[in-house]
């Protein structure tokens, strides 16, 4: 409720601090993993192994988005799997001052009806079912979701199916610590600098 407070009054402050990216995901992932266990559900978590994990980063609003969304995905899974996907992408211009990470969070549980999916992520909105926990719809979390994404200068979007599953994206710029900062490009793909020294 203070964070929605906060949200809505425009008082909201972000924090750039280092931020070890890989731990705070590990994190997320350990702190639901007794109730997927519960559940008879498995709980993934793939990270991309050249994704430098410090970066400048609000580790609390980022964590809240992580642990808002894992946990909706288990409530809403009645078998299969959840998982939290992290990864670097290779957009253009590349910047040597930073990446861009794509955050994932799928799962194979209901799936939400496409005719409300324009509303995932209005105030209060909740999507009504028949599963066991009709009584759990998403709500002003997901409201508050997508006002933390987009105060970390990103966008968040969703792709569901009734029966399949869910999955949310966003992505953001997320610069990388002063300890950590790289002087080349992280892209495998990308051809070789030459430096051609100029004639006198």
């Amino acid at each position: 409720i203070l964070d929605l407070s906060k949200v809505e009054s425009g008082k909201m402050t972000i924090d750039s601090i280092p931020v070890n990216l890989s731990a705070l995901c590990n994190e997320v992932v350990s702190l639901f993993a007794v109730k997927a266990r519960q559940r008879g559900l498995i709980l993934d978590y793939h990270y991309t192994e050249s994704l430098s994990p410090y970066v400048q980063g609000d580790p609390v609003r980022l964590k809240q988005i992580l642990a808002n969304l894992v946990n909706n995905a288990i409530k809403f899974t009645k078998k299969g799997e959840v998982s939290l996907s992290i990864k670097e992408l290779a957009l253009l211009p590349q910047r040597m001052d930073g990446m861009y990470v794509e955050f994932t969070i799928s799962d194979t549980g209901i799936g939400i009806q496409a005719d409300k999916l324009a509303y995932i992520f209005d105030h209060f909105f909740r999507v009504a079912s028949s599963f066991e926990e009709q009584d759990q719809g998403y709500g002003v979390g997901l409201y508050i979701v997508k006002k933390f994404v987009n105060l970390l200068g990103g966008e968040i979007e969703v792709k569901s199916e009734v029966g399949v599953g869910t999955k949310f994206s966003f992505r953001l710029f997320m610069t990388l610590a002063q300890s950590h900062k790289t002087k080349k490009f992280k892209n495998k793909n990308s051809e070789p600098f030459i430096f051609l020294k100029a004639k006198d």
